[in-house]
């Protein structure tokens, strides 16, 4: 059960009845730290082993973290929640490329004053244990680091909402005291509405943002998206995200005057996943990332999140062993090989 349907003392984490229920169930407990162990010791012989062989690791942080998680319940002051769990506002962002409605989270958004009160202490905590299983992260929904969406609680789409400074570089700048450097190893995920204040702080900080081939062919040249308007090296290029369709259902439903400009203005074979790969690695981006869908030119029955839906998200799973996909991994370390991409 979420925690809001708890029993009222552990619901309202009173610690005299929790450290009762430690002492009952210690056995229990202890079993669930072995196991987390084990997964920690595992994961980082993994991290150790990248590292070894060249291999620079990149993580995923979510902005927000959910209404049930036991970050909400053990800090319920930093969020905007009710202490019987009932959301006080939510995040989201306002109707996009994505969804006319916006899109409605249902996570509660952050209490940056009380943050601030306590010097980040949850945010660097959080930051602190990421870095430890990964080099590098890529920050989702980046642009809420300046001002965030926020909707009422009770809302049922995000239409209405209003825009709500963060203290962001307040934030930055205590990460870079952190880990003692000027440079954060952070991946700036800046899509859907960025305002100039977003890039400003994305830009203070020399952070890479993210540039997707798939929004780029609407045949406006100045689209941001648009290969030769990346001219700066400061990027990561995708084809598309774990929120897209796969390349090969995005090529299928593409209008065909816009298929008709892409295949005369770029080389173009039978496999458009593959097309839009070779795209992107000729772009003067540092890094060029490919959901593992198109590398193996499957469909949207793959896809892995429709955004603003709730059902049917986050449960493809790849079926297929090393052996099996090796000849499609070695095609794609030929290609970042051809485009000057492998380190050595």
């Amino acid at each position: 059960m979420p925690w809001w349907e708890w029993p009222l003392e552990f619901k309202q984490k009173k610690n005299e009845f929790i450290k009762k229920w430690i002492i009952n169930y210690k056995n229990e407990i202890l079993k669930t730290k072995l196991i987390q162990w084990h997964l920690d010791k595992q994961w980082k012989e993994i991290k150790v082993f990248a590292k070894t062989n060249g291999i620079t690791l990149i993580g995923d942080l979510p902005f927000y973290v959910s209404r049930d998680s036991a970050d909400v319940w053990s800090n319920k002051s930093l969020f905007s929640i009710s202490q019987n769990g009932d959301l006080l506002f939510q995040s989201g962002v306002p109707p996009d490329y994505f969804s006319s409605t916006g899109q409605l989270w249902g996570t509660p958004t952050y209490y940056w004053s009380k943050h601030k009160n306590t010097a980040f202490r949850w945010w660097r905590k959080r930051f602190k244990r990421q870095f430890e299983l990964v080099d590098i992260l890529r920050l989702d929904h980046f642009r809420a680091l300046a001002g965030y969406w926020r909707v009422d609680g009770n809302a049922q789409n995000a239409i209405n909402g209003t825009w709500i400074n963060s203290p962001g570089e307040e934030l930055l700048n205590i990460l870079k005291k952190d880990l003692k450097s000027d440079y954060l190893p952070i991946i700036a995920e800046d899509l859907g509405v960025i305002t100039k204040d977003v890039e400003t702080l994305r830009d203070n900080y020399e952070l890479p943002g993210m540039k997707i081939l798939q929004f780029a062919f609407d045949g406006n040249e100045n689209n941001p998206y648009l290969p030769k308007n990346i001219e700066k090296e400061n990027w990561v290029v995708y084809t598309g995200t774990h929120d897209n369709a796969t390349s090969t259902s995005w090529w299928n439903y593409l209008d065909i005057t816009i298929k008709n400009h892409i295949k005369d203005k770029y080389k173009y074979s039978n496999d458009p996943s593959w097309n839009l790969m070779e795209i992107g690695m000729s772009t003067k981006a540092n890094l060029f990332i490919s959901p593992i869908q198109d590398i193996l030119s499957l469909d949207d029955s793959s896809r892995l999140n429709t955004p603003g839906t709730i059902t049917k998200n986050w449960r493809w799973k790849l079926n297929q062993t090393l052996d099996e996909i090796d000849m499609n991994l070695k095609k794609y370390s030929d290609l970042g090989n051809n485009y000057g991409r492998l380190s050595n």
